[in-house]
């Protein structure tokens, strides 16, 4: 994702997934939450229940 946002020359880029992600991806993520998100299966379900509260 990381490589895909740079070669795009986007402002930041999010990689959503029903399961849930590594310590490893979450660390790196960390050096870069400015450039890229992460949403696991909890983010997402928060994400769902935001938009039907409304």
């Amino acid at each position: 994702l990381n490589g895909v946002v740079q070669a795009e020359r986007a402002t930041a880029g999010i990689l959503a997934t029903t399961s849930f992600f590594t310590k490893g991806a979450k660390e790196f993520q960390a050096r870069l939450s400015h450039q890229i998100g992460l949403k696991d299966y909890v983010g997402i379900q928060e994400w769902l229940d935001t938009i039907f509260r409304q």
